[in-house]
């Protein structure tokens, strides 16, 4: 039956269903989920992401935009296991430029899975990890360009620790000021 094209749901559903036999590029796919997580429809790239990963080969973009929305829709413990599985398949293919971008995303992703846990859950141990993912990554990437928002997430998650009494016993590694991580 015709679908009203204003439908988004409809439209979702009538993509997610056509994957395995329509020509839907991937360049195409990578579009539309990134601005359904723009727009916040996460459910929709929810359905999108899991059907694409279903029927058509791996592709690091739409992995990352399909873990975002998992994340903002708390699916945490399936975010973090599409997050691992695509860093393994993306550090496998150092010759592919485009997975290759998306390896610093998806450690910033797990940093903030922990985070989100922290939020849903009010675990300290969980802030701990997630300040300690985001230091982890500062110091690993510190003299390329993608170490900034690494920098910027653990100075805030390190406040955070303060404000709710944390003093962790085990730290991946100093948090930087903010200076060190402006210049």
């Amino acid at each position: 039956p015709p679908h009203d094209p204003r439908d988004l749901e409809a439209a979702v559903e009538l993509i997610a269903d056509g994957l395995p036999n329509q020509s839907t590029s991937v360049e195409q796919m990578r579009n539309v989920v990134k601005i359904l997580n723009a727009l916040r429809h996460f459910e929709h790239t929810r359905i999108l992401g899991k059907a694409w990963l279903e029927c058509r080969p791996f592709d690091a973009t739409v992995a990352k935009h399909y873990a975002q929305a998992l994340i903002d829709l708390f699916e945490l413990d399936t975010a973090e296991a599409l997050l691992n599985d695509a860093l393994t398949k993306a550090e496998a293919n150092p010759t592919d430029a485009q997975a290759q971008g998306e390896i610093p995303e998806y450690y910033g992703l797990l940093g903030r899975v922990e985070k989100q846990r922290f939020v849903r859950t009010g675990d300290k141990r969980r802030l701990v990890e997630a300040t300690n993912r985001y230091l982890s990554q500062f110091e690993s990437k510190r003299q390329s360009a993608g170490w900034f928002w690494y920098g910027i997430n653990a100075i805030a998650l390190a406040a955070r620790e303060q404000r709710e009494g944390v003093a962790p016993h085990v730290r991946t590694a100093p948090v930087p000021s903010a200076s060190e991580v402006y210049k």
